[in-house]
């Protein structure tokens, strides 16, 4: 897990990334809320949304974004996992297209 003092968000002060919680699937119109997530390492089951102001669980978005800096130059492994989808993009360049739908923990 990446250390939040290594995260900065888009927007907002603080330490984490800059968290756009949506109540659809398709990131699209204006957040239901946002906040600066400290981490991004959730569970939330079939049954649970991030907050009451999403309102259906398992039909809902998240667009974290900020800025990471690592404490040395060299190469990284991001391992993003989610079960429905996840889309990972670094400096306006996705990682791999296939993790748009995996169920399962990449490498990128």
């Amino acid at each position: 897990m990446i250390s939040p003092a290594h995260l900065k968000p888009a927007k907002g002060g603080g330490d984490g990334l800059y968290g756009e919680y949506f109540d659809n699937a398709t990131l699209s119109g204006e957040p239901a809320f946002t906040r600066i997530d400290a981490t991004v390492n959730f569970y939330w089951d079939d049954t649970q949304t991030p907050d009451p102001r999403i309102t259906k669980s398992n039909n809902y978005s998240i667009r974290w974004t900020g800025t990471l800096t690592p404490l040395v130059s060299g190469k990284y492994a991001l391992q993003p996992y989610s079960d429905d989808g996840v889309r990972l993009w670094l400096d306006g360049k996705t990682g791999d297209r296939r993790l748009e739908t995996s169920r399962h923990h990449h490498q990128i």
